[in-house]
């Protein structure tokens, strides 16, 4: 994660111009002209540079006299002063990861827009949902593939997959090899 003491206001701007997503919520920027300030991945239009002060956070935004993007809405919900929050969309993930959850669905469930919850759960737990998620179901599958004789079809449906060419993809990324292969290296493993 970046350090809000690191970045430069050059960098800051950068981050501005590019839209980009990882510099949200370590600094909010304002546009002297028009008073408002928002998340660095605002899509509003570019300011100029003269035009741009940076905060450090929504109180100082708002103390400084600006009020919020309607675009962003950076005031809508500060979820990484509540990560309870993310506590409990974890413990939502943990336990079932096998349903056809996805991280649209616990965005509505949560009422939290999924770009608010991709940010405030990767600060919190340093991944996406999206990539926490598929991780748990991996490692469900490799339990499953150690610890039983079952089809490897049934393993990928057990462990939240419904697709079996989704799994094999997933698996090979992450494991980086084929479940059939995995299980008889585990299952070599244990003959010794």
């Amino acid at each position: 994660m970046v350090k809000k003491q690191q970045l430069t206001d050059e960098e800051k701007y950068e981050a501005v111009i590019n839209c980009n997503q990882a510099y949200d919520f370590e600094f909010y920027y304002g546009v002297k002209t028009t008073k408002i300030f928002c998340y660095p991945s605002c899509k509003a239009k570019d300011p100029k540079s003269e035009n741009v002060v940076y905060f450090n956070n929504i109180d100082d935004a708002m103390m400084a006299s600006y009020r919020p993007c309607k675009l962003c809405k950076p005031d809508e919900h500060d979820y990484l002063s509540k990560p309870e929050l993310m506590e409990k969309i974890k413990y939502v993930m943990d336990h079932q990861y096998m349903d056809q959850l996805t991280i649209k669905q616990l965005s509505k469930d949560f009422d939290i827009k999924l770009n608010q919850l991709t940010r405030a759960f990767k600060h919190t737990y340093g991944k996406t949902p999206s990539q926490y998620l598929l991780e748990l179901r991996v490692e469900k599958a490799k339990a499953l593939l150690r610890e039983s004789k079952k089809p490897i079809l049934d393993v990928a449906y057990e462990s939240g997959f419904h697709s079996s060419s989704n799994f094999y993809e997933h698996f090979q990324k992450l494991v980086g090899m084929s479940p059939g292969k995995y299980r008889k290296e585990e299952q070599d493993e244990v003959a010794r």
